[in-house]
């Protein structure tokens, strides 16, 4: 098998990430966050593969209802936090996953969605969801931290606060 010279591997990432910017767009962030910087009002950016995770982020997170102008927006996985962590939870959890993706996110297709429990923490349930954004052979993968019972305190703090509170060790 013949290596590829590393100035071609540069020249391909460049291309995938050109024709991905070119296929997404970059854009504002969300949800809304100023970036650190010296400029007054910086809004922090996120580029084309950022902004796919963040959309399926924001679909898996929102409970269908909760949007007021739109409220069939979201997934019904946040229906799911209080039941038992045993086979038909994740067959559930699949299939809702699968459902809220094929109808609001059109920019991919799914290849896989997987789930794995958490070693450590039996309430985590990691939702792996392997895409191909749709027109391209771009591929991307996502993993989705479900949490049985809600989240924990930690992830309500975004931001430079979470960051202060981190160094502090008031988050842990």
């Amino acid at each position: 098998m013949a290596l590829i010279p590393e100035e071609e591997q540069l020249v391909a990432a460049t291309t995938v990430s050109m024709n991905l910017l070119e296929l997404i767009g970059n854009g504002i962030d969300f949800p809304l966050t100023f970036s650190i910087s010296k400029k007054v009002g910086s809004v922090k950016e996120s580029n084309a593969g950022e902004r796919i995770n963040d959309s399926i982020h924001l679909i898996l997170e929102t409970r269908i209802g909760e949007r007021v102008f739109n409220p069939e927006f979201g997934s019904r996985l946040p229906e799911l936090v209080f039941e038992p962590n045993d086979p038909i939870l994740h067959r559930l959890l699949h299939l809702y996953t699968v459902e809220a993706l094929n109808r609001w996110e059109k920019r991919i297709e799914i290849v896989q969605v997987t789930l794995s429990d958490n070693q450590e923490d039996y309430n985590e349930i990691g939702i792996s969801i392997s895409y191909r954004i749709r027109n391209s052979h771009i591929q991307g993968s996502f993993v989705y931290p479900f949490v049985l019972g809600g989240m924990p305190t930690s992830s309500l703090y975004t931001g430079i606060e979470s960051r202060r509170l981190m160094e502090h060790g008031a988050l842990e």
